[in-house]
């Protein structure tokens, strides 16, 4: 075994040999939970890595896994160690609590690894950009997010399989009917596109302060302070009119005080992030433990490029690498031509084709012509996952919310659309 006595993090071998021991006495009851929470990489002593490996091989084959067929593979070497495993499990039941000990000090020794690699770049003089990459790695190293970058079809299967035995949690907009018909999930891109004061900002906030009170969401506003963001969330839960809040008068303070029960509840914080850009906006969410986030808008993210198209080019692939990568849902507003005419389509992004691209979804926020003022349409654009159409909402603007209107309606198909 490693001599871990000069190592800043040291394993916890009794968790790591009761989660052995524990599949060994039951594996067809265990592995396949285990292979949807572990992999052999939270096993930092060698022998059960190894161990653990071969588990997960044979269940992918559909192979028995007890001492028997584990000897036969690894011989008289490991057969101690096995038995010692079995011998040692205080109460199988508790393998998924000896399993969240091992995670837990997993995180905390492959972030020792970087901190290691960080301080040397520090001192060498590596770029600033560089450093925060490697800081945003070490935030994600001891984020929940876990997940294999690579496995077999076989894996991939029994991995899929093994997540339908439990609900799956879709991140829900409070939208009943929006709700219906897009599955918003962990490491989706999505874009929500609208022409200017057409109530995208009111929209995302109203969003965001719903999916705050089940995830852990975060604003990112390049153009907008905390007052002004948190004045509009204040309208929309006290039902103050904004203008009166603006104005600071005409209006019960008692009232809004009351207001903070229901920011309490809320797992939500708000970024003013001007100038940033997407590797800054990555840094500050993984740093946050962000699930969900909001960015506010596209089109002011700093990036590389020489023209405006490459530019978005670059934010639209780096923010759904962002996506993907950290296991994060990703909003993104988008400005629609100021010019355009009509009913938004996804043509009218603006700048660049490549968003379009790495989107999952795009949503277009729209007024309809010739209705009342306060009439909108979502129009679910693109949807990876699900149906394309639209939905009604009624928005108020004197107090920055949106109602739905329990309609939906299918987008008439045409031969170029995905399905």
């Amino acid at each position: 075994m490693i001599d871990w006595t000069s190592v800043g993090v040291k394993p916890h071998p009794e968790a790591e040999e009761a989660v052995i021991g524990a599949i060994l006495i039951e594996a067809d009851k265990i592995m396949p939970e285990c292979v949807a929470i572990l992999d052999e990489n939270d096993f930092l002593i060698s022998e059960y890595r190894t161990l653990y490996r071969t588990m997960n091989a044979y269940f992918a084959d559909g192979k028995p896994i007890d001492l028997v067929t584990m000897c036969a593979q690894h011989g008289d070497d490991y057969k101690l160690i096995m038995a010692n495993a079995i011998q040692a499990v205080p109460v199988v039941s508790m393998w998924k609590q000896y399993a969240q000990i091992m995670i837990d000090t997993a995180k905390r020794y492959w972030a020792y690894q970087r901190v290691a690699t960080l301080v040397e770049s520090l001192s060498s003089g590596e770029s600033v950009q560089d450093c925060q990459m490697l800081a945003s790695e070490i935030c994600e190293s001891l984020s929940e997010a876990h997940h294999d970058s690579t496995m077999s079809a076989k894996e991939g299967f029994l991995k899929f399989y093994s997540s339908l035995q439990r609900p799956e949690e879709y991140i829900r907009t409070g939208f009943e009917k929006l709700d219906k018909y897009t599955y918003f999930c962990p490491g989706d891109f999505v874009v929500i596109g609208a022409r200017p004061s057409k109530g995208k900002t009111a929209l995302t906030l109203q969003m965001a302060l719903h999916m705050s009170k089940s995830h852990r969401v975060v604003y990112f506003s390049l153009e907008t302070r905390h007052n002004n963001l948190f004045g509009r969330m204040a309208a929309n839960l006290s039902g103050i009119e904004l203008s009166k809040i603006k104005m600071r008068t005409g209006f019960d303070f008692t009232q809004l005080a009351q207001t903070s029960k229901a920011f309490d509840s809320l797992n939500l914080h708000t970024v003013e992030a001007a100038g940033w850009s997407v590797t800054q906006i990555k840094a500050k969410a993984v740093q946050l433990g962000a699930e969900v986030i909001f960015i506010d808008y596209i089109g002011l993210i700093d990036a590389p490029g020489k023209s405006r198209y490459e530019k978005m080019t670059n934010i639209s692939i780096d923010l759904h690498t962002l996506a993907q990568q950290s296991s994060i849902t990703v909003f993104a507003l988008s400005q629609l031509s100021r010019d355009g005419r009509g009913e938004p389509t996804l043509e009218h992004l603006r700048e660049s084709g490549q968003i379009e691209n790495d989107a999952d979804a795009v949503l277009l926020l729209h007024a309809p012509d010739g209705v009342e003022e306060q009439s909108r349409k979502i129009s679910i654009a693109k949807n990876k996952e699900g149906r394309i159409g639209w939905v009604e909402l009624h928005f108020d603007g004197s107090i920055q919310k949106f109602h739905a209107i329990n309609t939906f309606r299918d987008i008439e198909r045409t031969d170029d659309m995905p399905w």
